[in-house]
Order: structure tokens, then C-alpha cells, then sequence
């Protein structure tokens, strides 16, 4: 079973569908102790950096991810999911989960001269690393919706890039069993559909 997490900061509901159209069975985890029963987990979220932690928090998931992610198998951030596994963010005070060494920035500060939030369908444009899950997503393109995003790693990764208005940054990456994505692929059509399957695959 995949676990989706309800920290009460995500979309569920078109993860689900997602899953379903690809015939895995997928749950809305509401107990960090169901967590056990996952062969993965996803982590979603639309919002604020702050207030994502400290549901994280209030909910008893904080330590629970962690343990999970130590015991080797898949967790996947998405959006602002994939932004609370990093060290931290411009756009709050509180820390991340730190699954992640890096540090996530406002778009304006990675050069964005263009709109912000950034939204829409954007192309991956570059992939160093050898990540089956990463190359399924080269050249295709991706739904969008965000303000902030990372622009580097502290330590080697599998990573994916696009840019956006002279802003260049991580677009998608995988550190051993950490996959995360800036983009939505449960709103990406075709393309977002192929990478959730190569999720389940690994």
C-alpha cells in the first residue's frame, strides 16, 4: 500500500485519483502509525512553509517520517511536501525535516525576473545523475505552482533542473530513497503519471 500522509497541507484528493488510474492502492495516513503498513509514502502540500511544519508537528508525523525514511524504503515529497524535507526555507523560521541538505529560496532571489508564483507547464531541461526515476522525466513537461524552490544540494544527488525567468533551479531529485518533486506529476498528465509509475517501481 502507498501511504499518503495528511499533515493537512495537500491536495489528496488528485493523488489518489492518480494512484487508482495507475491500479495501486493508495490511503490517506491520519496516524504516524500507520506508516508501518506502507511499502511508501508520499508526502503532498500546498501552503506555507510554517504553517506545513508545525501541522507536521502538531500531528505527530515529524519523527514518524523520519524513522521511515531511515529504515530504507520510498518517501516522496511533492511541492511544498518536497520543501519541508530540506533543512529549511526563506519563507519560514521553522527547521524541515532535513531528509534533504539544502536550503529552499524565494524565486526572486535564485534571479527570477519573470511573475510570481511561478505557474503553469514548464520543461525539464537538464538531468545530471543517473536516476531511472529523474531520466523518465527529461524534456517533458510539468505543472507548476510555487513561489519558493532549491537551488542546490549540500551532498551529490541525482537532480533535475528547469528554468523559469532566469531562475534555475531543482526541479525534481532523488538521494537514495528520497525522491522529491517542485512540480505537481499527479496534474501533469501522461508525463506526471509515467514518473509516479516509475515511483512505484523503485
Amino acid at each position: 500500500m502507498i501511504g499518503i500522509v495528511n499533515c493537512h497541507i495537500g491536495n489528496i484528493g488528485s493523488l489518489l485519483n492518480a494512484f487508482s488510474y495507475l491500479g495501486e492502492q493508495a490511503e490517506v495516513i491520519h496516524d504516524p502509525a500507520q506508516l508501518d503498513v506502507c511499502r511508501a509514502i508520499v508526502l503532498p502540500g500546498v501552503g506555507a512553509f510554517d504553517a506545513a511544519m508545525a501541522s507536521v508537528e502538531r500531528t505527530g508525523f515529524n519523527s514518524s517520517i523520519k524513522c521511515y525514511a531511515a529504515s530504507g524504503r520510498p518517501v516522496m515529497g511533492i511541492c511544498l511536501g518536497m520543501q519541508i524535507l530540506c533543512n529549511g526555507s526563506e519563507e519560514g523560521k521553522r527547521p524541515g525535516l532535513g531528509l534533504i541538505n539544502g536550503q529552499v529560496m524565494n524565486l526572486r532571489n535564485l534571479g527570477c525576473r519573470g511573475k510570481i508564483p511561478h505557474v503553469g507547464f514548464n520543461s525539464i531541461e537538464h538531468v545530471d545523475g543517473g536516476s531511472p526515476f529523474l531520466l523518465s522525466a527529461a524534456s517533458r513537461d510539468f505543472y507548476f505552482i510555487h513561489s519558493f524552490a532549491l537551488q542546490s544540494t549540500a551532498e551529490s544527488m541525482a537532480i533535475a533542473y528547469v528554468e523559469y525567468e532566469g531562475a534555475k533551479f531543482i526541479a525534481a531529485l532523488q538521494h537514495e530513497n528520497i525522491f522529491a518533486t517542485q512540480f505537481h506529476p499527479e496534474k501533469s498528465g501522461e508525463a506526471g503519471l509515467a514518473l509516479m509509475r516509475q515511483f512505484l517501481s523503485c
